[in-house]
């Protein structure tokens, strides 16, 4: 208060003659001061980043170097100077107006790479790769992170990019490593197996597939049943009123998630894998923390509650997006978001409420992968024909995984080509129980028709399953490493073998 006592004993109006910007936002600033631009220091980001320091320092078996992380600053843009503080014929004024509107939020921008050039060497210092294990394999046969971007940004490569965001099945997993993977924990419950990210980065270098995938879930209040098998099923959900959004299960600790993946771009750096960051959402997250079959009946009856549980996820989520762009957007391949929003006939709830709860929300969400010049990749199994024209207008570039049994990709390729890129569209069924020459066959299809020009991406939908045997899901990597040249699609050259690691004889 005392620089505008100041500013105006000398004559000057905010923001008309002057822009003022201070540090921090206020509580009720945007009423008080809606005339303030304000420079947010990320407090909470820098603590967990901090903290993800640390833990990847006691967690490490070799000495780490030094990192100097550098987050974002953002403007929170009011009324700057040059604004325009009338309503109609109403002369301007300095002082806070009633209704002051939503205030946008701006990254500032990078510095620019010549300057950063000038930097102390300490401050441009990134972190060194370790070694890795060389790969004798054929430059069209390797991980190209490359790759994937090119086509999914609808141009060509060498040849049709293969990738899966889940690989959950420890028979193809070992098989392809070629040694047992030992037993650890998986979210906060004892598991059989463990996949560390250095395996993870191992496995696609072995099949020559492009990047993995590092996850950021938060599903609250699902309950499971154990099976005879020992595996677990989702029964139902554990939300029942109001009262219950304030006892929602946490998150994971956002430190924790970061450091899983920085260590994952550590093992990634110069293998040509490129690290894909998939965020649960909002929508099937909910319906999971109600119950499916409730939760689409509270749009109907209790919207508003349920739209609560939604903006609760969301803006835990969006919080995290926003965490992990801040601090290692340029390192990401692309951004993930997951969320099954259609069954197998169309879209779970009426397109003009999927509109009015689900777009603006969805768009929120993305927004910081989008600020940072991401592409963003959107799953749902089911039909996604019905929202294909709302989730371009939302913002996504890519969308996973085309369930064949209800989706024509042909048809989809035709109308969005150039706009949307697609990926998966292999049945998971065929490659449970379909002998390994249907698979190839199925695999050299979908080259051939398919894959032209690029916007395709080959993969198993909805994902690699349990049931799916190591040999079948070889044959569909060798088959798209035959069959997926861009020159020749569906054609393999005279005498050629793909030297894909752990392949079959």
């Amino acid at each position: 208060m005392g620089v505008l006592d100041e500013l105006e004993r000398r004559g000057l109006g905010v923001p008309q003659d002057i822009a003022l910007v201070c540090f921090d936002d206020l509580p009720n600033t945007s009423r008080i001061f809606p005339f303030l631009t304000v420079a947010v220091q990320p407090a909470y980001e820098i603590g967990a980043n901090a903290a993800q320091l640390l833990l990847s320092r006691l967690e490490a078996n070799v000495p780490l170097q030094p990192r100097h992380v550098v987050l974002p600053t953002r403007l929170i843009i009011r009324y700057s100077c040059g604004s325009k503080l009338q309503r109609g014929h109403k002369p301007a004024f300095s002082f806070p107006m009633a209704l002051a509107p939503e205030s946008p939020q701006m990254l500032v921008p990078k510095v620019d790479p010549v300057l950063m050039r000038l930097a102390t060497p300490a401050l441009s210092r990134g972190l060194a790769g370790s070694a890795r294990r060389t790969l004798s394999l054929a430059e069209s046969d390797r991980s190209d992170v490359n790759r994937l971007l090119r086509v999914l940004q609808h141009q060509t490569a060498d040849r049709v990019p293969h990738l899966e965001f889940w690989t959950n099945n420890r028979p193809i997993l070992e098989y392809v490593l070629e040694r047992k993977l030992d037993r650890g924990a998986s979210n906060g419950r004892d598991a059989d197996w463990l996949l560390l990210p250095e395996d993870e980065v191992e496995f696609a270098q072995r099949i020559g597939m492009d990047a993995v995938t590092c996850h950021f879930s938060w599903r609250p209040n699902n309950v499971f049943t154990k099976a005879s098998d020992g595996s677990e099923h989702y029964v139902g959900g554990s939300v029942r009123n109001w009262s219950d959004l304030e006892n929602l299960e946490p998150p994971p600790p956002l430190a924790q998630q970061l450091n899983t993946l920085e260590r994952t771009l550590r093992a990634a750096q110069g293998t040509g894998v490129g690290v894909i960051a998939n965020f649960t959402s909002f929508f099937d997250s909910a319906l999971l923390a109600v119950g499916v079959s409730d939760g689409l009946m509270l749009f109907y009856d209790n919207r508003p509650f349920l739209e609560k549980l939604m903006d609760m996820l969301l803006d835990h989520q969006q919080r995290v997006m926003q965490a992990v762009c801040d601090r290692f957007g340029d390192e990401l391949a692309l951004v993930l978001v997951c969320d099954d929003i259609a069954h197998q006939t169309g879209l779970m709830i009426d397109p003009r409420m999927f509109r009015e709860t689900v777009m603006a929300r969805m768009q929120r969400l993305i927004a910081p992968a989008k600020e940072t010049g991401k592409l963003v990749a959107f799953h749902s199994e089911g039909r996604v024909e019905p929202a294909m024209a709302m989730l371009a207008d939302i913002g996504f570039d890519v969308v996973h995984p085309v369930a064949p049994e209800c989706n024509d990709l042909a048809s989809l390729r035709t109308q969005w080509a150039g706009k949307i890129a697609f990926a998966g569209n292999i049945p998971a069924l065929l490659l449970a129980y379909g002998r390994p020459d249907e698979i190839e066959e199925r695999v050299r299809q979908q080259c051939m028709e398919l894959a032209a020009g690029g916007g395709y991406v080959l993969g198993a939908a909805p994902r690699i399953t349990d049931g799916i045997p190591p040999e079948n899901f070889l044959a569909m990597i060798q088959a798209v490493h035959r069959y997926g040249h861009y020159g020749r699609l569906g054609q393999s050259e005279a005498g050629s073998q793909p030297a894909v690691l752990g392949a079959v004889a």
